[in-house]
């Protein structure tokens, strides 16, 4: 199950770990809570807080190709 990019927050809704085949996290630094048995991948990003839209682009575009890497590898016959 794929869903959205968002940030973590408490006060927010936050799907089902267990209805997860992975759980990203993206290197921000923050506190996550830990979901056992799941696979994990920490995505190391540039921070993109505060850039401008030059600096945001190759940042953007790492997600994107990461997310269809992970799409592949997840649904090969696809």
């Amino acid at each position: 199950m794929l869903y959205g990019l968002q940030p973590w927050s408490a006060s927010t809704h936050r799907p089902d770990p267990e209805a997860s085949s992975v759980v990203i996290t993206m290197g921000c630094g923050d506190v996550r809570p830990y979901f056992p048995g799941r696979r994990h991948e920490d995505w190391k990003l540039y921070d993109a807080a505060g850039q401008g839209i030059d600096a945001v682009r190759p940042i953007r575009a790492e997600i994107r190709d990461r997310v269809q890497a992970l799409v592949e590898d997840l649904l090969p016959n696809r």
